[in-house]
Formats: C-alpha cells, structure tokens, sequence
C-alpha cells in the first residue's frame, strides 16, 4: 500500500527498489499538490508497464473526476482495472475495506481543507493450539477450529474443557496509523488508541506554534502529546517545513514529551512488530 502520493513518488520508488506494480492500494489524503500530485505519473507508468491487476484507490470524492477528466483529456485508457472508493471527511474513525488478515480505516483528521489519514490494523489471530492437551482430552479434529477462535470445549458427559487449557495465546495483533497534515484535534487521537505505530505530521518546531494555528498543521511537541495521550508505541514523525535543513531539534522537542520518537528520512524503513 502506497499512503499519499507527492510529487516524484515513483522517482523515489524506483531509486529504493520498490515495485510500483506489487501495489494493491493507493489512499490519498487530501487533495493539496505535495499529497496528490504524483498519482497521474505513477498510474500512467504502471499503464506503460502493462500492469493488468486491479488497483484500489482510496481518496477525497472530487479525485475520482479529477483522474477521469485528466485521462479523457490526454485519451489514456487504462490496461487495468481502476477502482477508486471515497473517503468522507467524518469525525468519527470508519472501515473502509476488509484486505482478509487485516482492514484499512479512515482517521479524523483537522486541517484547512477536507482530510482524512489511514490506519490499516491487523486482525486478532487465533489462538495457538496445544496438541498434548488436545490428545489428552481427546478433542475431535471438526472442533479444533472453533477451539483456535475462543472456544471451549464441551465432552460427551457434559464437563467443560476451559479453552485456556487447550490454547496459547497468539501473537499480539499490529497496527499503523498514517496522519498526514493536521492540527491536534481529539477525534484523532480516539482514532489512534493504541496503535503501535503512528506517522504524524510534525512540520514546525515548537517555537512556530501560531504559524502551526494558522495553517493547520502540527508543532513537534504537539504530534508528541498526540503520541502520548493515544498511548502509541511508536512515533514516526515527518512532513517537515523546507525553513529545516536538520530535524533533529524537531525529533528533541517531541522526544521531551515521547521518548519513542523518530524524526523520519527518505528511505527510511521500519518493521511493525
């Protein structure tokens, strides 16, 4: 999955060894150039590429007539199929697709146009069996499912196998939220509750606290109380001002408030786990 899509997106794609025809899904923010302004080329090249599986676009409404009028215009008809879904401002965190081991969300987002971030959360994965305590309480093979999802286990005379006596817990599931341009807002943070890792916009130091006001954006600090109110584990902070030719005073202020902070860098790559 591919979270916004800037400007010399494929350019970055190409030079980090990232397959733009594995993606499955593209979801776009919001509809300012830095977000958005790099789909047409990244789409005309997978065209070019003879690409055929279908691609999912998540995105503002007004993109899907965007993108429709800008093919009509330059007589581009795709080789594969094109299926954009839209994105409703809402202050409220909604499913939008069920991707079979984990499903992608929209998050409230407060900036001066319509917004919306990503949080893609993997589902809960059931329970590891234990075969010794299976043999021994001689559970059928038809139940061992049920058993995986929570079950317990009922025998022929009626006693009652608990399921933790048959089960392991399994591993913790994972999440990620991507929070791309926005001001502190509350509805985002309920969003967010304890996902383990987040990406938010961070793009003044917190010196500039009124310019973030004013332009709808985060200061250092804020995207770390952000972190910290919604008890992440892990903060990912990016979008900074092009006035920073060094992040690391940015990365300082929020670590005062969130130690497991990172100020990110272009090919930067982390694992969730």
């Amino acid at each position: 999955m591919l979270f916004d899509c800037g400007e010399g997106a494929q350019t970055q794609m190409l030079r980090l060894n990232l397959k733009m025809n594995r993606l499955k899904a593209i979801c776009i923010s919001h509809l300012h150039g830095d977000h958005f302004f790099g789909l047409p080329g990244l789409l005309s090249s997978m065209h070019l590429l003879g690409r055929k599986n279908k691609l999912i676009i998540f995105g503002p409404p007004p993109l899907k007539k965007f993108l429709e009028d800008l093919f009509l215009l330059s007589d581009t008809k795709l080789r594969f199929p094109l299926k954009f879904i839209s994105v409703i401002e809402s202050p409220n965190s909604e499913e939008l697709a069920d991707f079979g081991s984990f499903k992608l969300f929209s998050i409230p987002l407060n900036h001066r146009i319509s917004c919306s971030g990503f949080l893609l959360k993997e589902k809960p994965k059931p329970r590891n069996l234990r075969p010794e305590y299976l043999i021994f309480h001689d559970v059928p093979i038809n139940k061992r499912n049920e058993i995986k999802e929570g079950a317990d286990f009922i025998k022929a005379d009626g006693t009652v196998i608990p399921n933790e006596q048959l089960t392991l817990s399994p591993p913790r599931s994972v999440s990620y939220a991507f929070c791309s341009d926005t001001a502190p807002l509350d509805d985002t943070v309920k969003a967010i509750a304890n996902s383990t890792a987040l990406y938010h916009e961070a793009t003044f130091e917190d010196e500039l606290t009124e310019r973030a006001e004013l332009t709808f954006h985060s200061t250092a600090s804020q995207a770390a109380n952000q972190a910290k109110i919604a008890n992440v584990e892990q903060l990912y902070l990016g979008h900074f001002s092009s006035r920073y030719s060094d992040t690391k005073r940015i990365e300082e202020q929020a670590k005062s408030i969130f130690k497991n902070t990172v100020a990110v860098h272009d090919g930067l790559k982390f694992k969730i786990e």
